[in-house]
């Protein structure tokens, strides 16, 4: 399977919008008190409803009228892979570090994961492609 560079450089300019926007509630969230659960939890749910609808359009240009549903399975999957990635991240890192580092593991595994299974995004043959990729 190729990797098409003009839809990974589209994914990476929403994911990092959509990292900061998580990032800055769950760090404003742990401030204030919270579990770093919850903060992860809220944080990412901001991210998710602000996100989806410039993955969907901009960055995999999907018509699934099903997508929604699959991208919130894969938002769940993200979450334990992110609590799982801090918990063991705390062991050795500060609270903001183990946050940062499992976002970068998150960004990198939700690619893939939307892109084969959420939103079904294909590379067109070569022929079909117009000049600017």
């Amino acid at each position: 399977m190729r990797i098409d560079t003009n839809q990974v450089m589209r994914y990476f300019a929403v994911g990092a919008f959509n990292t900061i926007l998580a990032y800055g509630v769950f760090s404003l969230l742990l401030r204030l008190g919270m579990h770093y659960t919850w903060a992860t939890l809220l944080g990412g749910i901001s991210a998710m409803l602000a996100g989806y609808k410039f993955m969907k359009e901009l960055v995999f240009k999907s018509k699934s009228r099903h997508a929604f549903l699959k991208f919130i399975l894969i938002f769940a999957t993200m979450y334990f892979v992110n609590i799982l990635t801090q918990y063991v991240a705390r062991k050795t890192l500060n609270p903001y570090i183990a946050g940062a580092v499992a976002s970068l593991v998150c960004a990198a595994l939700s690619y893939a994961l939307n892109r084969k299974f959420v939103f079904g995004a294909r590379t067109p043959p070569l022929a079909q492609r117009n000049c600017l990729g």
